[in-house]
């Protein structure tokens, strides 16, 4: 079951030639029903997002490339641990499974992911729960909130990839410098959208859907606290069994 009356904003027909915008009409109904989410259902993009925009900084790196290759890394770790079986939390498993190297260089590189990377639905909804910093809508402008690295924080410091920082690690990866990426459980346990994020982190998460207060976001906090109270009556499931 997916969270609450959110969906993946495509649609899983194949040999479909049209789309009737029924692809908009699902993002635009989510926005009505539960505004600022964008087309996330499941939190581990918007970790992976922030990951990017992270890694990015003092670098030469946009903030897209590096998120697109965090994210390629992330579901080609996920899809290795799996055996490359289907899953709606990954995407590229026809395109990651030829490609060779999983270096920053080869998995930044236009061409090597989705056309639609799972980044894409977080660009509204960062800015929306106050993890990013007010008054940009563009990806590439984007720079992490204290809330945000907050949350960046407690969400990997668990994690020690080679006995290292994941941020830190990461940064060496994307400088070139590291390359040991496919080998031991740190780093896919920290990157795969196949894994929760740690409790405390969703402590923060849930603080900025349901509490996340200043005068544009007071009407999107109400409307998301109420539709999840629906849910909630409805389904008879409380946050904690939601998916994460």
């Amino acid at each position: 079951m997916e969270w609450g009356v959110l969906g993946l904003a495509c649609l899983q027909v194949e040999r479909r030639t049209r789309g009737l915008e029924l692809g908009g009409a699902v993002r635009y109904f989510n926005e009505v029903a539960v505004p600022g989410m964008g087309g996330l259902w499941f939190a581990k993009p918007l970790f992976l997002s922030l990951l990017g925009i992270r890694i990015a900084e003092d670098s030469q790196v946009s903030n897209i490339m590096a998120a697109n290759a965090v994210e390629t890394l992330a579901c080609c770790l996920a899809f290795d641990r799996n055996k490359w079986e289907r899953n709606n939390r990954l995407a590229g498993r026809r395109k990651l499974r030829g490609v060779g190297e999983w270096t920053f260089k080869v998995l930044g590189r236009p061409g090597t992911y989705v056309p639609q990377p799972m980044r894409m639905a977080t660009t509204s909804a960062l800015p929306a729960l106050g993890l990013v910093e007010p008054g940009s809508r563009r990806f590439n402008a984007m720079r992490l909130s204290d809330t945000g690295r907050s949350f960046l924080e407690v969400a990997s410091k668990k994690y020690r990839p080679h006995r290292m920082d994941l941020i830190e690690y990461l940064r060496s990866w994307r400088e070139g410098v590291e390359d040991r990426v496919n080998c031991g459980e740190a780093l896919a346990s920290a990157l795969s959208p196949l894994e929760d994020i740690p409790g405390e982190a969703l402590a923060i998460l849930r603080e900025q859907i349901f509490g996340f207060d200043t005068d544009a976001s007071r009407r999107q906090v109400a409307r998301r606290c109420a539709i999840y109270k629906w849910f909630a009556v409805g389904t008879g499931r409380d946050w904690a069994s939601c998916p994460n």
